[in-house]
């Protein structure tokens, strides 16, 4: 109900959280083990996570062959 978040919130693109989201999860996973705690669903979001940078750099492969001296915007 929170005005400031939309439901495009909800439709992750490339990778989601912004630029602290790795260093934040990474902490958060680093915490629980200091108190025994594994943190399944955090280590779980920063697998899914990463996983979409990589179909993103899969599917560009696909259409263009080569990445090698491409240049490539993403927009969303």
């Amino acid at each position: 109900m929170d005005k400031r978040i939309g439901h495009q919130f909800l439709q992750a693109g490339l990778g989601w959280g912004g630029s602290c989201f790795g260093k934040d999860t990474s902490a958060l996973v680093a915490v629980g083990q200091q108190h025994g705690v594994q943190m399944p669903i955090v280590r779980a979001a920063r697998e899914v996570n990463y996983a979409q940078r990589q179909r993103v750099v899969a599917k560009l492969s696909r259409e263009l062959g080569t990445l090698e001296g491409k240049v490539v915007g993403l927009l969303g």
